[in-house]
């Protein structure tokens, strides 16, 4: 297994190297990247996630308790943020801490060791952790410059919300999903992980230089490395 996670990790270390290099090479719209990814790709793979699990009782308290742990981990981080840091960064704390690195790295990471039988539990468990990064999370990241009101009324504008409600309904009331909508969302599934490391990419390529905030990087390595581990 631990060749096959190193393995796994290259070509998504090589697609953040990619994208780190158009970044420096071409001058790209890093938001109209990632609003094709939260606006169309992101809603497509959660619909057909949420759409295929099987539920079960003993499985169904799985994106509950995640969903508790990156809240706990995320609101956690911001009381420390607030404290110590300032405000707009506090607000940064709660994705950077509470979100354990579970979607486009965790992912493929999980389907190369488990297998695509292991899919359904995985989507499953990630389900928590994808409410709470487009709830609380957005929420907290939108109070850096915005009023409560705003924030809340950004939030509601999130389609992955929708999508994944209507997935659950689907998959609550049994309805298979025609195969052109499943090829579709293996498509979006492939695309959701490139463009989502790309993104990471291209964010470190336009960015105006590096300078380390100890306080800010202690409490987000705690978050991400230490807690969620734990």
């Amino acid at each position: 297994m631990t060749g096959l996670l190193f393995s796994t990790c290259i070509p998504l270390a090589a697609l953040i190297l990619l994208g780190f290099a158009i970044g420096r090479w071409q001058n790209i719209d890093i938001k109209s990247v990632a609003t094709l990814a939260i606006y169309a790709i992101t809603p497509l793979v959660g619909f057909g996630s949420a759409a295929q699990l099987d539920f079960s009782a003993s499985l169904i308290l799985l994106p509950v308790c995640t969903f508790i742990i990156a809240a706990l981990i995320g609101i956690g981080s911001f009381i420390l943020g607030v404290r110590f840091l300032g405000r707009a960064e506090a607000c940064l704390l709660p994705v950077a801490c509470g979100s354990g690195n579970t979607g486009y790295f965790g992912l493929p990471l999980a389907l190369a060791l488990f297998g695509t039988q292991a899919a359904g539990i995985y989507f499953l468990a990630n389900l928590g952790v994808v409410v709470f990064e487009t709830s609380l999370g957005f929420y907290f990241i939108a109070r850096g410059a915005l009023s409560s009101r705003e924030a809340l009324r950004r939030v509601m504008q999130l389609p992955i919300l929708y999508a994944l409600t209507a997935g659950l309904v689907f998959a609550a009331m049994h309805i298979p999903l025609p195969v052109p909508a499943i090829k579709l969302w293996e498509l979006c599934k492939g695309a959701y992980v490139v463009v989502g490391m790309m993104i990471a990419g291209l964010a470190l390529a336009q960015s105006k230089g590096f300078a380390l905030n100890p306080r800010l990087a202690t409490i987000a390595f705690t978050g991400k490395f230490v807690m969620w581990p734990l």
